[in-house]
């Protein structure tokens, strides 16, 4: 048996460990506490984080890595998506009547779960947002594409000296380039 699923448990007579597999996500058998219901929850937590990170795994394995401006993107995306929240909560705030309410029995006032909910929204948002002005993204993302352009330029004048085309056929590209580059940007499909 593979000694990761093998009962961690060890024999109060001989002090062996037990030979009996673990529950599966477990970490010891039936027999020394495996069908406990903490310790079958616990199993459970396990199997689900395993495949959750299977599955996260297999879906990085399919995209490929993050680029530096997959990762500029996706920080833009969670701000926006904060701010979005923030404001969504925001209005449900000002809907209210009051901020607080009492519930039956004395000392029982309480917190609208809207009004934390707002205010861990205002936090994070902040947050964010604050990452993103110390990080500069904007001036970032603006170098990363200057720079991806600059490549397709050069890659484009290569391939045009190694077309070896004719002074007629090279007047042309000041012409026919910008427009098909507009195209690609404002009718990707097209």
């Amino acid at each position: 048996m593979d000694e990761a699923r093998q009962c961690r448990a060890t024999s109060k007579r001989s002090g062996a460990r037990c030979r009996r597999a673990a529950i599966v996500g477990g970490r010891v058998c039936s027999v020394h506490g495996g069908k406990a219901p903490a310790v079958k929850a616990k199993a459970l937590q396990r199997v689900a984080a395993a495949e959750a990170e299977s599955f996260v795994a297999q879906q990085v394995d399919i995209r490929g890595p993050l680029t530096l401006g997959d990762v500029y993107r996706e920080l833009l995306r969670t701000a926006a998506l904060a701010v979005e929240w923030r404001n969504i909560l925001e209005s449900k705030v000002a809907e209210l009547n009051a901020w607080r309410y009492e519930a039956f029995g004395p000392g029982t006032e309480q917190l609208r779960s809207e009004v934390a909910l707002f205010e861990r929204a205002m936090d994070r948002t902040a947050k964010v947002l604050e990452l993103i002005a110390r990080l500069d993204i904007d001036a970032r993302a603006k170098a990363l594409d200057e720079h991806q352009g600059q490549l397709v330029a050069t890659a484009m004048q290569r391939i045009l000296n190694a077309l070896d085309l004719t002074p007629a056929q090279l007047a042309k590209v000041p012409h026919v380039v910008p427009v098909e580059l507009r195209r690609l940007v404002f009718e990707p499909n097209a």
